[in-house]
């Protein structure tokens, strides 16, 4: 988190319809099976509890090492969350590999995850301003 923090204190997630939780459990029951887990960072309703999730952001993983599946690990919290909205929206999600940061979206069954945006150049601007235009996303879904 000490790696990818100073870019989130840039986007700015303080709000009044939202909170920032970090390490929290989630779960839920798809079909027979039941995901569980703690979240490393999310965004969503509640103040003390998470109540409806938004986005979360896959713990920081090294590049050296291999034996880990983050982008796995995203995916099953998306789908955790999707069935605690209810699949009332799309569910976003990020994780960071060493210098690069993926974006996955799912929607429904189906999900997709982006090429790597390398945060130590230019596409620092980018990570920025997607992590920002999920503000914007959350702001519509809260009032749904």
């Amino acid at each position: 988190m000490q790696a990818i923090s100073h870019i989130l204190y840039i986007v700015d997630y303080a709000s009044d319809e939202y909170t920032i939780f970090s390490k929290r459990p989630l779960k839920a029951i798809l079909e027979d099976v039941e995901l569980y887990g703690r979240v490393d960072f999310m965004l969503a309703t509640g103040r003390q509890k998470p109540i409806q999730p938004f986005f979360f952001i896959h713990e920081y993983k090294q590049e050296r090492k291999g034996d880990s599946d983050p982008k796995g690990q995203l995916l099953a919290e998306l789908l955790t969350a999707q069935v605690n909205n209810e699949y009332k929206f799309p569910m976003y999600g990020c994780y960071v590999v060493g210098r690069n940061w993926f974006f996955m979206v799912l929607d429904g069954k189906k999900y997709s995850v982006s090429n790597a945006f390398n945060a130590s150049d230019q596409d620092i601007y980018q990570i920025i301003a997607i992590l920002r235009k999920i503000k914007e996303y959350i702001k519509v879904w809260i009032h749904l």
